[in-house]
């Protein structure tokens, strides 16, 4: 039977009560103590108007926030507690909940946070609770990691009638709580009768401090990341880090050129910082080349350093990776006109496009001239540089399209001989050009077709047929104008190649014209160019006949015929024999004795060429003339019709036939 709890105890029993409040704290503090655990918060409740106001006692970087589904309220509390409370002389306040009843849906609850608390485990909570006659009962804990799913703890204390009693919570088995960055404490009353009040008062969490070594952790492989000076890498690389027990962020310091970032397309610094404190999940880090990275430092590669308090530095090596120079144009180039000079040197104004980072680059505009002569809207080729202490990182496009005029400066003319040049023949001799001037300079060629002719000095050398036009100049000098120039025209024709050894190749009846030459050898080739001659010939009749006068259609090839031209041979004959027929399935016809040896044999013609008519008249002898089986047949076949002259017949062999009795 059940004692019914009152308001109404005995001395023996507040006696009793007393001495449990004041001695289970104590023993939890020394068992707590012998177990190195560690005071890490405690609320008296004796400072503050509210829950946000209340100021816990709290270890090192650990915080605490206080909440309830009550309003905030106190009542008179205890001054006895586990641990610092031990010593607390002043009872002061304690926080009360009102009409308490239902089963586990009010609750005090405390959110413990802070760098140091992923480094704290194996939890404990004590706290005094003191009940009216008709106030909450029981008390029943659950946690949280989120402070949105909460588990429940499973057992339960009692809270004093009267007076307050010691509450305790041993979760040291709850792992999942264990080295956390946030932890939720929930604490569920229940069993109120009426409409009295519950007070809780000096509340104390106890936990291991655990001992371990920050490590950082990666994963991934580095890429190389190329680009232009000047531009950032467009795609950057990345890799992952993680940390577990950090006292600090993680330091991500890149190697020189390079830059790191936790976004891919913005945020990059020479270095950066991931996570703090605490348990670090995994984290993309981007790396590409910066926009300042020059070209001398090409290629860039070395490690990233991961570091952090108290942790190993970690070593991420990076992929070789190239700078390529950026490609500088020209604004508004402008080839400048001169006065003649007797040179081709030209100069290019203009100023740089795409300079970047404040680099000091200059431009040496220069060029030249496509004469040295006097003209207009003359083509000017661009050679320019640039300089200065930033050009190592650049490259020139030159400026094209340009043109400029070379002036007349006052000088006397001067005015070019040059005869016409007679024609020549593919191999002949080289020979001298003989233009004068009347100013006594010297007079320079050039040749408008160099597959035809070239010019050293004044030696023409010929290389080809065809024509090309010999121009000759005289640029003049510090005396003279330039002169005009005098063109002639040289023509180089073919030579002429021979054969000999040529012999027309006989062939069986085909009904076509086509002949075969070989033993062609060409007479005549220059040097070691290549020429080839084709061996085709027509025979002046297509049907069999002997001595058939063949017409050379030979022609030249090789990669020098284009010089030659040839002369083909003559008087060529060769025979049209004629083609060879078989019989297709003979067959010697057995008969009745008739005294003779006539045979029969059929079949039909194999090898005639369409349309041409011929015919088979399939004769034969017996071996004897006397009744037998198997007799042998010698044939004696023939071919006739209009096209039977071009063919000659196998007779069929290996045939027998009977003779049988009449």
């Amino acid at each position: 039977m059940k004692r019914k709890i009152t308001n109404k105890l005995s001395v023996a029993e507040r006696l009793i009560i007393k001495m449990k409040t004041l001695l289970i704290p104590i023993l939890l503090l020394v068992v707590g103590n012998v177990l190195g655990q560690t005071n890490i918060v405690n609320y008296d409740f004796n400072a503050g108007t509210t829950y946000a106001t209340l100021t816990p006692a709290l270890s090192t970087n650990v915080t605490s926030t206080f909440t309830s589904t009550e309003t905030f309220a106190t009542l008179a509390g205890t001054t006895t507690g586990t641990g610092s409370f031990t010593t607390n002389s002043t009872a002061g306040n304690a926080i009360a909940m009102n009409n308490s009843s239902g089963a586990n849906v009010k609750y005090f609850q405390f959110q413990l946070g802070g760098s140091a608390l992923s480094t704290y485990s194996s939890y404990k909570i004590y706290f005094q609770a003191q009940r009216s006659g008709t106030g909450a009962t029981t008390a029943t804990m659950a946690y949280s990691t989120n402070g949105t799913s909460y588990t429940n703890f499973g057992t339960t204390q009692s809270s004093g009638n009267g007076s307050f009693s010691a509450c305790q919570f041993d979760l040291s088995a709850i792992t999942a709580i264990n080295a956390q960055s946030n932890v939720y404490f929930r604490i569920l009353v229940s069993g109120a009768s009426g409409t009295g009040t519950l007070r809780v008062d000096n509340f104390q969490v106890q936990a291991t401090a655990t001992t371990t070594t920050p490590t950082i952790s990666t994963s991934g492989t580095l890429s190389a990341v190329n680009t232009t000076y000047g531009t950032a890498t467009a795609s950057p690389t990345s890799f992952n880090v993680s940390g577990t027990n950090m006292t600090a962020g993680i330091l991500v310091t890149p190697p020189s050129g390079f830059e790191v970032s936790l976004s891919s397309g913005s945020g990059y610094s020479t270095s950066i910082t991931v996570g703090a404190a605490g348990t670090i999940s995994s984290t993309s880090v981007f790396l590409r080349l910066s926009s300042t990275a020059n070209f001398a430092g090409s290629p860039y590669s070395g490690n990233i350093v991961l570091s952090s308090s108290g942790a190993s530095n970690v070593n991420v090596a990076t992929a070789s990776s190239t700078i390529t120079k950026k490609a500088l144009t020209v604004n508004t180039p402008v080839a400048q006109d001169k006065t003649f000079d007797g040179n081709t040197n030209a100069v290019i104004t203009g100023t740089l496009n795409g300079v970047v980072n404040g680099d000091t680059v200059t431009f040496n505009g220069t060029g030249t001239f496509s004469q040295s002569a006097v003209g207009s809207n003359l083509v000017v080729t661009s050679t320019s540089a640039i300089g200065g202490a930033g050009s190592g990182n650049y490259t020139l496009t030159q400026p094209s399209g340009l043109t400029a005029n070379i002036n007349p400066s006052a000088l006397t003319s001067q005015t070019i001989t040059f005869g016409a040049l007679s024609n020549k023949i593919y191999g002949d001799a080289n020979f001298n050009l003989t233009a004068t001037s009347d100013s006594g300079l010297i007079v320079t060629y050039i040749s408008s077709n160099t597959n035809v002719a070239t010019i050293a000095g004044n030696v023409v050398t010929i290389v080809g047929s065809g024509a090309t036009t010999i121009t000759a100049s005289q640029a003049g000098d510090a005396t003279y104008s330039p002169a005009a120039d005098v063109p002639q025209n040289l023509t180089v024709t073919q030579k002429n190649l021979t054969v000999s050894g040529a012999t027309a190749v006989s062939k069986p009846y085909d009904r076509t014209t086509t002949a075969t030459i070989t033993g062609s050898t060409l007479v005549g080739i220059i040097g070691s160019d290549v020429v080839t001659i084709t061996g085709t010939g027509t025979f002046a009749t297509a049907t069999v006949g002997a001595a058939i006068s063949i017409t050379s259609t030979q022609t030249l090839g090789g990669a020098n015929a284009g010089n030659y031209t040839l002369t083909i041979p003559t008087g060529l004959t060769a025979n049209i024999t004629p083609k060879a027929l078989t019989v297709n399935t003979p067959v010697a016809q057995n008969k009745v004795f008739d005294g003779n040896n006539v045979a029969t044999i059929t079949g039909t013609l194999t090898g005639i060429i369409a349309p041409d008519v011929v015919t088979f008249s399939g004769t034969g002898t017996f071996a004897s003339t006397a009744i037998a089986n198997g007799i042998t047949v010698t044939s004696t076949s023939t071919i006739g019709g209009a096209d039977a002259t071009n063919y000659s017949l196998t007779q069929p062999s290996g045939l027998i036939a009977n003779i049988t009795a009449p």
